[in-house]
């Protein structure tokens, strides 16, 4: 990716040919790019259109320099190769947390194999496992005004998600777990105390910095 570092960078600019990159790599789909794009209305057409604002609002949040750095940034590069993949497969709000990402890897430096993990969780991972991972990030905003003497790991999470499916949480808390983000893997019983602990590790809280927080204004659960 060159960029000329006397002009002004621009969102549309940089991903105008990453996005046909991408979808050239998604099998069976390189093959009908031209139609895809003849067809304005089409879904996928929408969401690279979403995708492609979400980029340019963080491009316009990074410095002068950092902009300036970005066709040197191998990060970047492989972030918005990856996230503009991802994007043709999810939502606004999942597209939100690749756009984080990407602003991240401009910012930071990060080692290739951190890199790689995180943006395996970030495709395999719904919204339901990111909300998990934010509640185990910080569970002390779940607390309510019911008294415990001792409760389980999640008691406060499905205190303000009645409906959520337990066995798909308990799912979810195993793939975290396995993936080395959290400390735990099972709604044990655990003291009124213990059920504010934070359980996300390090790994957990690097990939939370990764992708930013949960956005509990746009959850539709």
């Amino acid at each position: 990716m060159s960029i000329d570092k006397g002009e002004k960078l621009k969102a549309s600019d940089i991903i105008s040919g990453t996005i046909e990159t991408a979808l050239a790599a998604i099998p069976g789909v390189g093959l009908y790019f031209s139609a895809i794009q003849a067809v304005q209305q089409n879904a996928m057409q929408r969401r690279f259109q979403t995708w492609q604002e979400a980029v340019e609002r963080k491009l316009n949040e990074l410095s002068d320099t950092v902009k300036q750095s970005l066709g040197d940034n191998e990060a970047f590069a492989t972030v918005l190769v990856k996230a503009t993949q991802l994007a043709a497969q999810t939502n606004a709000q999942k597209m939100e947390y690749l756009a984080n990402a990407l602003k991240y890897a401009a910012e930071h430096p990060m080692d290739e194999d951190r890199l790689v993990i995180y943006l395996n969780c970030l495709e395999k991972y719904t919204l339901s496992h990111l909300l998990i991972l934010d509640y185990f990030y910080d569970p002390m905003p779940y607390e309510n005004s019911k008294t415990y003497l001792a409760g389980g790991v999640m008691t406060y999470f499905y205190d303000k998600y009645p409906t959520f499916d337990q066995q798909l949480g308990n799912v979810i808390m195993e793939d975290l777990f396995r993936d080395g983000l959290t400390t735990t893997h099972g709604n044990g019983t655990v003291s009124s105390g213990g059920m504010m602990v934070k359980r996300t590790s390090s790994l957990g809280d690097g990939f939370i910095e990764f992708i930013g927080r949960y956005n509990h204004a746009n959850a539709e659960r």
